[in-house]
């Protein structure tokens, strides 16, 4: 494919895949013509070296360079053509707006991009209006290029049937993230970042205007974006609209990730409910083959003690559970007033090999019944800030048990931290060092000492000065 030429790639060209067109055919203005001729040795050299070779010294090249070697050398081009299109892809993160996702529905269409595609995270971020002065928004906000909650499943329908006929299975992440108000001046997202092409940091999100207007490659395509949704007091369903989707193409994801930090709405975990109540066969369809699940809900201290938040976490991880039914790897993360006791009880039908849980309150006897339930098969176990609301006791109950029943060698990935009583009379910290080291330390009003003849069934307690923060 021709490079597209300069005045089409202004923002709002009709051929959203010009960006991947640019990269990967257009070696840039840093290569002139007698660099190219002075380097012809150097390329005779490299075609004499077995294929293998040629690839391993792809992986090293700079981008610029690399990118020249392929358009001069097509034997050269498809030895390292992996190595190439891995450098690029290697982050995928796309805002949702309509010409990132446009963009993402073309690189899924294309096998050269698409079996590179390992992870994609969709981030929804909704902006406060009330926060943000109109000049700025003036310069984020293009009607035209805003996300649509109307067009949200036909692309997502796109994009799956994609990588469905590709056989592709790369992780999915849909998280929302609720901002009361956006600093231009220190946010990854500042518009003279995207215009001028310049980073502050690896992660930070280009501009599609700027990758089509810059000829020479990016270290890694990290996102397209050119506007953020700016519309106030609401966010969208992106969970819910990309689980119909799914339904349709369930082979597709195997591993999903979902996650809303809330701030001041929790429209996005009451779309998934009322999903579960509206479209309950097409939730199963959806999770059918997922064998990792993560669930991640976090909202902000002044919607803590909100008992319909609480209510809605819950029912969102019930829901999930009941249709995922060949999980093998759980995660749950529900801050801060969700209590873990009902969603507990829920996992005896799951064959699991791994379980996490943070973020949450629970009891001791609950806890202690989903492992004793999963300790033939538990291979990884991360329990992190878990508060238990039947004793002040518990954290050590938990230690001393999980001493006595779990054969903790057999575990690959072991973590306990920041586990506490509900008032916060005790709080226990336990770190695993390596496989056969932990440290208990408690709060400011005891020691070490003081707790350890608590526990002194454990078989695995070593004791040490060095504080754990």
């Amino acid at each position: 494919m021709p490079p597209t030429p300069a005045n089409n790639c202004a923002l709002g060209a009709n051929d959203p895949l010009s960006t991947v067109a640019l990269i990967t055919t257009r070696a840039g203005d840093a290569a002139s013509k007698n660099e190219i001729a002075d380097s012809t040795a150097c390329k005779t050299s490299l075609l004499d070296l077995a294929a293998e070779l040629q690839a391993s010294i792809a992986e090293v090249l700079d981008s610029e360079t690399l990118l020249s070697f392929r358009q001069v050398s097509r034997e050269l081009e498809m030895n390292s053509n992996d190595a190439f299109l891995d450098r690029f892809f290697k982050k995928r993160r796309h805002l949702l707006t309509m010409q990132s996702m446009q963009v993402l529905v073309e690189i899924s269409a294309t096998p050269t991009f698409a079996r590179h595609i390992q992870e994609i995270e969709l981030m929804n971020f909704h902006i406060d209006r009330a926060f943000t002065h109109g000049k700025e928004i003036s310069d984020w906000c293009c009607d035209e290029e805003v996300w649509s909650d109307k067009n949200s499943p036909v692309l997502f329908h796109d994009m799956l049937r994609s990588l469905a006929r590709l056989g592709s299975s790369p992780v999915i992440k849909v998280n929302s993230f609720d901002e009361r108000s956006l600093n231009l001046d220190d946010n990854i997202f500042h518009r003279n970042h995207i215009k001028d092409g310049h980073r502050r940091e690896s992660e930070s999100i280009y501009g599609l205007q700027n990758l089509r207007a810059r000829a020479r490659p990016l270290w890694a395509l990290t996102g397209v974006q050119e506007a953020l949704r700016l519309k106030s007091h609401h966010v969208t369903g992106v969970a819910q609209d990309f689980v119909l989707a799914l339904a349709d193409y369930p082979q597709v994801v195997r591993h999903l990730e979902l996650g809303t930090n809330a701030c001041s709405t929790t429209n996005s975990i009451v779309n998934l409910n009322r999903l579960a109540r509206t479209h309950p066969a097409k939730l199963r369809l959806a999770c059918a083959n997922i064998t990792t699940l993560q669930i991640g809900v976090h909202v902000s201290f002044w919607t803590a003690t909100d008992l319909r938040l609480a209510n809605h976490q819950t029912s969102v991880g019930l829901h999930l559970l009941h249709a995922a039914v060949n999980v093998t790897t759980l995660d749950i993360s529900l801050r801060p007033s969700c209590d873990m006791r009902v969603i507990w009880a829920e996992v005896a039908h799951l064959n699991l090999r791994s379980m996490g849980f943070g973020e949450c309150l629970g009891s001791y006897q609950a806890l202690t019944e989903v492992l004793s339930q999963h300790q033939s098969t538990l291979e990884d176990l991360r329990l992190d800030k878990v508060r238990f609301s039947d004793a002040p006791s518990g954290p050590v109950r938990l230690l001393s048990w999980m001493g006595e029943n779990l054969n903790l060698k057999q575990l690959s990935v072991y973590r306990c931290y920041a586990l506490g009583a509900e008032r916060g009379e005790h709080r226990f910290l336990l770190n695993g060092q390596d496989e056969s080291s932990f440290v208990l330390v408690s709060d400011e009003h005891g020691t070490v000492s003081d707790k350890l003849k608590d526990v002194e069934s454990w078989a695995y307690f070593q004791s040490s000065s060095e504080p754990f923060l």
